[in-house]
Protein backbone atom coordinates (compact mmCIF):
# COMPACT_ATOMS: atom_id res chain seq x y z
CA UNK A 1 0.00 0.00 0.00
CA UNK A 2 1.33 3.39 -0.47
CA UNK A 3 1.33 6.08 2.03
CA UNK A 4 -1.34 8.08 0.31
CA UNK A 5 -3.96 4.94 0.40
CA UNK A 6 -2.59 3.82 3.56
CA UNK A 7 -3.48 7.65 5.18
CA UNK A 8 -7.05 7.38 3.11
CA UNK A 9 -7.91 4.18 4.61
CA UNK A 10 -6.92 5.67 7.93
CA UNK A 11 -8.80 9.04 7.58
CA UNK A 12 -11.89 6.70 6.49
CA UNK A 13 -12.11 4.37 9.66
CA UNK A 14 -11.81 7.74 11.90
CA UNK A 15 -15.05 9.28 9.89
CA UNK A 16 -17.07 6.00 10.66
CA UNK A 17 -15.68 6.09 14.20
CA UNK A 18 -17.06 10.12 14.52
CA UNK A 19 -20.20 8.57 12.57
CA UNK A 20 -20.77 6.12 14.70
CA UNK A 21 -20.26 7.91 17.93
CA UNK A 22 -22.58 10.42 17.03
CA UNK A 23 -25.41 8.62 16.03
CA UNK A 24 -24.84 6.39 19.92
CA UNK A 25 -25.43 9.79 21.57
CA UNK A 26 -28.36 11.13 19.03
CA UNK A 27 -30.31 7.65 18.75
CA UNK A 28 -31.84 7.59 22.29
CA UNK A 29 -32.40 11.41 22.01
CA UNK A 30 -34.72 10.69 18.87
CA UNK A 31 -36.17 7.39 20.42
CA UNK A 32 -37.09 9.33 23.23
CA UNK A 33 -38.72 12.24 22.24
CA UNK A 34 -40.77 9.65 19.31
CA UNK A 35 -42.00 7.75 22.92
CA UNK A 36 -43.23 10.98 24.01
CA UNK A 37 -44.85 11.81 20.73
CA UNK A 38 -46.73 8.90 21.06
CA UNK A 39 -48.00 8.97 24.74
CA UNK A 40 -48.58 13.19 24.94
CA UNK A 41 -52.05 13.96 26.14
CA UNK A 42 -52.85 17.06 24.19
CA UNK A 43 -56.14 18.01 26.04
CA UNK A 44 -57.94 17.79 28.85
CA UNK A 45 -61.76 17.62 29.08
CA UNK A 46 -64.27 17.41 31.80
CA UNK A 47 -66.94 14.80 30.77
CA UNK A 48 -67.12 16.14 27.06
CA UNK A 49 -68.20 15.72 24.17
CA UNK A 50 -65.25 16.38 22.45
CA UNK A 51 -64.73 15.42 18.94
CA UNK A 52 -61.45 12.97 18.53
CA UNK A 53 -60.95 11.43 14.70
CA UNK A 54 -64.40 12.03 13.49
CA UNK A 55 -65.97 10.58 16.31
CA UNK A 56 -67.72 12.56 19.62
CA UNK A 57 -66.85 11.13 22.94
CA UNK A 58 -68.40 11.82 26.27
CA UNK A 59 -67.78 9.96 29.97
CA UNK A 60 -70.84 9.76 31.95
CA UNK A 61 -69.55 7.82 34.89
CA UNK A 62 -66.76 5.71 36.10
CA UNK A 63 -67.97 2.32 38.10
CA UNK A 64 -66.87 0.43 40.27
CA UNK A 65 -68.09 -3.55 40.01
CA UNK A 66 -67.08 -6.99 42.12
CA UNK A 67 -68.81 -8.76 38.81
CA UNK A 68 -70.94 -7.99 36.01
CA UNK A 69 -74.29 -9.76 34.82
CA UNK A 70 -75.53 -10.46 31.36
CA UNK A 71 -78.92 -9.35 29.51
CA UNK A 72 -80.49 -12.48 31.52
CA UNK A 73 -78.68 -11.53 34.90
CA UNK A 74 -76.27 -14.23 34.49
CA UNK A 75 -72.55 -13.67 35.72
CA UNK A 76 -70.42 -12.25 32.97
CA UNK A 77 -66.99 -14.14 32.99
CA UNK A 78 -64.12 -11.50 33.44
CA UNK A 79 -60.53 -12.10 34.24
CA UNK A 80 -60.37 -10.32 37.88
CA UNK A 81 -57.06 -11.38 39.50
CA UNK A 82 -56.91 -11.27 43.47
CA UNK A 83 -57.15 -7.66 44.80
CA UNK A 84 -58.50 -6.17 41.84
CA UNK A 85 -61.59 -4.15 41.17
CA UNK A 86 -63.80 -4.10 38.00
CA UNK A 87 -64.31 -0.23 36.22
CA UNK A 88 -66.91 0.08 34.06
CA UNK A 89 -66.43 3.43 32.11
CA UNK A 90 -70.23 4.75 30.77
CA UNK A 91 -69.91 6.84 27.43
CA UNK A 92 -71.65 8.40 24.72
CA UNK A 93 -70.10 7.42 21.34
CA UNK A 94 -70.91 9.42 17.82
CA UNK A 95 -69.53 8.27 15.24
CA UNK A 96 -69.19 11.21 12.43
CA UNK A 97 -69.17 11.89 9.03
CA UNK A 98 -65.50 11.73 8.10
CA UNK A 99 -64.91 8.40 10.16
CA UNK A 100 -64.16 5.02 8.41
CA UNK A 101 -67.34 2.57 8.76
CA UNK A 102 -66.94 -1.10 8.35
CA UNK A 103 -69.76 -3.11 8.53
CA UNK A 104 -71.70 -0.78 10.69
CA UNK A 105 -68.91 -0.11 13.07
CA UNK A 106 -65.30 1.30 13.78
CA UNK A 107 -62.54 0.71 16.10
CA UNK A 108 -62.88 3.04 19.40
CA UNK A 109 -60.06 1.26 21.72
CA UNK A 110 -59.86 3.71 25.43
CA UNK A 111 -57.14 3.85 28.11
CA UNK A 112 -57.77 4.00 31.62
CA UNK A 113 -55.82 6.57 33.64
CA UNK A 114 -54.93 7.06 37.07
CA UNK A 115 -53.32 9.90 38.26
CA UNK A 116 -49.80 8.51 38.78
CA UNK A 117 -49.89 7.94 35.27
CA UNK A 118 -50.55 4.18 35.36
CA UNK A 119 -52.47 2.95 32.38
CA UNK A 120 -55.07 0.12 31.58
CA UNK A 121 -56.15 -1.43 28.75
CA UNK A 122 -59.79 -2.46 28.03
CA UNK A 123 -60.44 -5.88 29.08
CA UNK A 124 -60.53 -8.39 26.28
CA UNK A 125 -63.46 -10.82 25.88
CA UNK A 126 -66.79 -9.34 27.43
CA UNK A 127 -69.55 -10.04 26.34
CA UNK A 128 -73.20 -10.01 26.48
CA UNK A 129 -74.05 -7.25 28.89
CA UNK A 130 -76.88 -5.05 28.30
CA UNK A 131 -74.87 -2.46 26.20
CA UNK A 132 -72.00 -2.88 23.78
CA UNK A 133 -68.58 -2.74 25.30
CA UNK A 134 -67.11 -1.82 21.75
CA UNK A 135 -68.22 0.12 18.33
CA UNK A 136 -67.84 -2.70 16.05
CA UNK A 137 -70.68 -4.88 17.95
CA UNK A 138 -72.57 -6.73 15.27
CA UNK A 139 -75.83 -7.04 17.91
CA UNK A 140 -75.40 -3.29 18.33
CA UNK A 141 -74.68 -1.65 15.22
CA UNK A 142 -74.01 1.72 15.26
CA UNK A 143 -75.31 4.63 12.81
CA UNK A 144 -73.52 7.71 11.73
CA UNK A 145 -74.24 11.19 13.50
CA UNK A 146 -76.26 8.90 16.24
CA UNK A 147 -75.06 9.01 19.72
CA UNK A 148 -74.97 5.52 21.25
CA UNK A 149 -74.18 4.78 24.33
CA UNK A 150 -70.90 2.21 25.32
CA UNK A 151 -69.80 0.82 27.97
CA UNK A 152 -65.40 -0.06 28.55
CA UNK A 153 -64.61 -2.64 30.94
CA UNK A 154 -61.36 -2.73 32.74
CA UNK A 155 -59.61 -4.56 35.18
CA UNK A 156 -57.57 -2.40 37.57
CA UNK A 157 -55.61 -3.16 40.55
CA UNK A 158 -58.46 -1.80 43.43
CA UNK A 159 -55.74 0.44 45.46
CA UNK A 160 -55.72 2.20 41.87
CA UNK A 161 -59.49 2.87 41.80
CA UNK A 162 -59.38 6.26 44.06
CA UNK A 163 -56.63 7.63 41.85
CA UNK A 164 -58.71 7.32 38.51
CA UNK A 165 -58.80 9.94 36.73
CA UNK A 166 -60.50 9.65 33.22
CA UNK A 167 -59.95 7.77 30.03
CA UNK A 168 -57.11 8.24 27.24
CA UNK A 169 -58.44 8.36 23.26
CA UNK A 170 -56.70 7.40 21.16
CA UNK A 171 -54.64 4.91 22.94
CA UNK A 172 -51.08 5.21 23.78
CA UNK A 173 -49.15 3.91 21.53
CA UNK A 174 -51.42 5.26 18.29
CA UNK A 175 -48.71 6.72 15.96
CA UNK A 176 -48.77 10.62 14.96
CA UNK A 177 -52.59 11.14 16.23
CA UNK A 178 -53.36 15.04 15.65
CA UNK A 179 -54.53 15.25 19.28
CA UNK A 180 -54.62 12.52 22.15
CA UNK A 181 -57.75 13.63 25.19
CA UNK A 182 -57.92 12.37 28.79
CA UNK A 183 -61.49 12.81 29.26
CA UNK A 184 -61.86 12.75 32.82
CA UNK A 185 -64.54 13.08 35.35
Amino acid sequence: MTRATNLAARIAVLIALVAAAVWSIVQPALDAAEKKKETTITEVVSRGPVEVGDIEWKLESLRVYTQLADTEGKKVDVNVPAGASIVVAMMEIKPLDGVAMKNDGFLCDTQLMDDEDNIWKEADSVYGLTLPTGCSDEDHPLTRGKATKVMKVFVVPSKSVPRLVGLITPTIGTLNPEKRVLISL
